[in-house]
């Protein structure tokens, strides 16, 4: 950037470091509202399967619920039973307390002959 000021020179400086950082801020401020003022925004959600990096668009998704950590030790290779009737895609289960969190795996849905004779029709 021609003409900027680096801030680690102002560090002795505190009011010059601010009126610097608020310049930045409101000519960024500038620059976002261009953007948004020239299209449209799209907005999805971005996920990978395999190797490879796909989006689904925001209203095609019904709810996203973040992600979850556990333990290992949380982990059961047990196979509950679901109510979409799923059990042969699922890859174990983590249990934690009283709620039960069942692995979906899409590697076993893709590899399923089912899935394979959908795809093929």
């Amino acid at each position: 950037m021609e003409g900027a000021i680096e801030l680690r020179s102002l560090r002795d400086r505190p009011y010059e470091l601010l009126r610097e950082v608020d310049r930045r801020a409101r000519a960024a401020a500038q620059g976002g509202a261009e953007t948004a003022v020239a299209g449209t925004e799209w907005v999805g959600v971005a996920f990978r399967l395999g190797g490879e990096a796909f989006l689904m668009a925001r209203e095609e998704t019904r709810e996203v619920m973040g992600f979850r950590r556990f333990h290992e030790s949380e982990f059961s290779a047990d196979l509950p039973p679901t109510l979409l009737r799923c059990e042969r895609y699922l890859a174990g289960t983590f249990k934690r307390g009283p709620e039960v969190w069942p692995v979906f795996s899409v590697r076993i849905l893709l590899e399923s002959p089912a899935f394979q004779q959908a795809a093929a029709s």
